[in-house]
């Protein structure tokens, strides 16, 4: 009992915490007083702070990219992650799909047992009565919108993506969009708007694949903060992005992929790099503000402001690669729970990549436009064990089909930190942790296994900071923000000594069931054998010339083994590991 009254009194004097730090925080609200109800606000000094909206992810722009039933780049995709693994890697299988493809191949057996194990018996099991429809679409996550107003009136909610370069919306004529859409018509016929080309051209994001053409406009944060002759994609048709979302706004760097240099620069037009030119704000910066869905969150363009920065806090600017059109930078390494060395970890090595360097850093991009962190196939498992060993009362699987951890939601998951630049930056549990059940009893990681030899590091890692972000120069601010509990991030590096490994978790081999499913198998193909041999060799003899009966036979046998080796033998294998794990 005094337990209990110990935990309701911390809890209150945390409410209290939470109620007055919120109003200290209101001092430096943007969006109060007459600007309360404001999608945006020009503050004297010329910086933009545009509100942001949580709203659940239309599409998955790296979905191409999540590893399920082994299988990745499984599509020819025109988006920059795509363009660029298509440039590093080629459009068909590589090496690094191979291994992938092989590494999940051995965990195919182990993984259709988990299935088994989640749905058979009575007693309820983790994922027993779990949907798993619901939890495919939860690992989208949420994204955040911001409004902008083509040809000046029609309002569009775009997605803020640090990862893209076009500006993307869907029009009128498009059947297949949802929500709002804008009728270039008019601004043509008043002359407003112009085509660029005439042909119509393909782009894609992930899971979404955008057809139409390039124009140009007037494109406005507010009727009085527009760029005039924008270059723009008007989408046509589409598939794969849902309401409330009606397009993209690309936020990269106007810079060449840093790993294929050759490819040129190809950057598409920048918004805020213009809205700068034209002189509309006062530079060519934005600083995000990001909370949790349900509290305000926004952007400032041009200069940061230092009021949304939380008092006695200090910005530390971490230097990414200072040539790429990502914000993208090699990760030092990782740390789980603390960023001490013996919680820290670096990257093995991962022979033959230009994405892993002899410092044991990896290749790695921030991008907002990602919900999750996405780490590649070959690390993931191990970093996922690390996770699991500060919590090992968890019971937790890896859903091979929807590609995530399903895990319970009721223990206290450690923090992930990435070394950038020598500094670490936190994603906290309750970022990378959300539950998929109304019970909030099943929750599932959206730290999420990439096939391809980089991170895609999301949402997770830009929660609760002020991060301020300069395109030039290929630096990023981060220091929390007024509403935050995080700390500053520290100086610190990764254990040498510790790593996370190539294909961590290897497939555990049954000497039992291996035996037995190996000679029911010879058993049978012994009697197919005492069969062929005493009814179908003889016919064949008769009807068969010597060559053909040679052909037939050989065929015979090789479709035989092939069928054992490659179904029964698993089939079997599988079924007697099951079974004698349950006994």
């Amino acid at each position: 009992e005094s337990f209990l009254q110990m935990r309701i009194g911390l809890n209150l004097v945390a409410l209290a915490a939470n109620f007055f730090t919120s109003e200290a925080a209101a001092a430096h609200h943007p969006f109060v007083g007459e600007h309360a109800d404001a999608s945006a606000v020009h503050h004297p000094n010329g910086t933009i702070s545009q509100r942001m909206t949580p709203k659940p992810a239309a599409f998955n722009k790296h979905a191409e990219f999540i590893s399920r039933n082994g299988e990745v780049f499984k599509h020819e995709e025109e988006g920059p992650i795509s363009r660029l693994s298509h440039a590093i890697f080629g459009k068909y299988e590589t090496d690094f799909e191979k291994r992938v493809h092989d590494y999940q191949e051995r965990r195919r057996n182990e993984q259709k047992q988990q299935y088994q194990s989640a749905y058979s018996g009575s007693s309820k099991r983790l994922g027993a009565g779990a949907n798993f429809a619901t939890i495919l679409t939860n690992t989208d996550g949420f994204m955040w919108t911001g409004e902008i107003y083509m040809g000046k009136l029609s309002k569009m909610d775009v997605v803020y993506d640090t990862g893209s370069d076009w500006l993307t919306v869907e029009g009128a004529d498009c059947g297949s969009c949802e929500g709002n859409t804008y009728d270039i018509g008019p601004s043509v016929d008043s002359g407003i708007a112009k085509p660029v080309k005439t042909e119509q051209s393909i782009r894609a994001y992930g899971s979404a694949e955008l057809k139409g053409r390039e124009y140009t406009d007037t494109v406005c944060i507010l009727f009085s903060a527009c760029v005039r002759d924008f270059e723009f994609f008007y989408i046509e048709e589409q598939r794969g992005i849902r309401e409330p979302i009606d397009g993209i706004l690309g936020m990269s760097r106007n810079k060449p992929f840093y790993l294929a240099p050759e490819e040129g620069n190809k950057t598409g037009p920048l918004y805020v790099e213009h809205l700068a030119k034209e002189g509309v704000i006062s530079a060519n910066k934005f600083s995000f503000y990001f909370t949790q869905p349900g509290s305000l969150s926004w952007v400032d363009l041009g200069e940061p402001i230092q009021g949304n920065i939380k008092t006695g806090a200090k910005i530390e600017t971490v230097q990414l690669l200072k040539e790429d059109f990502f914000w993208g930078a090699f990760c030092e390494g990782v740390a789980i729970g603390d960023t001490s060395d013996a919680n820290s970890y670096a990257w093995a090595e991962l022979e033959g990549y230009s994405t892993w360097q002899p410092n044991n850093s990896f290749y790695s991009i921030i991008d907002t436009g990602s919900t999750a962190i996405m780490i590649s196939a070959v690390y993931f498992e191990s970093l996922v064990l690390a996770i699991f060993e500060k919590v090992p009362e968890a019971q937790w699987q890896f859903l091979e089909q929807e590609g995530v951890i399903l895990t319970e939601c009721n223990h206290e998951y450690p923090s992930v930190f990435f070394l950038f630049d020598g500094y670490w930056i936190e994603a906290a549990p309750k970022d990378y942790v959300f539950a998929v059940d109304d019970t909030q009893t099943q929750c599932i990681f959206f730290i999420l296994p990439a096939g391809m030899a980089m991170n895609v590091i999301g949402m997770p890692l830009f929660v609760d900071y002020y991060t301020i972000h300069d395109p030039e120069t290929g630096t990023v601010g981060y220091v929390p923000h007024t509403t935050s509990n995080k700390s500053d991030i520290v100086p610190g590096y990764a254990s040498k000594t510790q790593f996370l490994e190539v294909s961590a978790l290897e497939n555990s081999i049954d000497g039992t069931a291996l035996f037995i499913s190996w000679s029911i198998c010879l058993i049978l193909m012994y009697l197919i054998f005492d069969y062929w041999n005493a009814f179908l060799r003889e016919s064949w003899q008769k009807s068969l010339s010597e060559t053909a009966f040679l052909a037939v036979t050989a065929v015979f046998f090789a479709a035989v083994i092939i069928i054992f080796v490659f179904l029964v033998q698993p089939l079997i294998y599988s079924a007697l590991k099951s079974s004698l794990e349950e006994q």
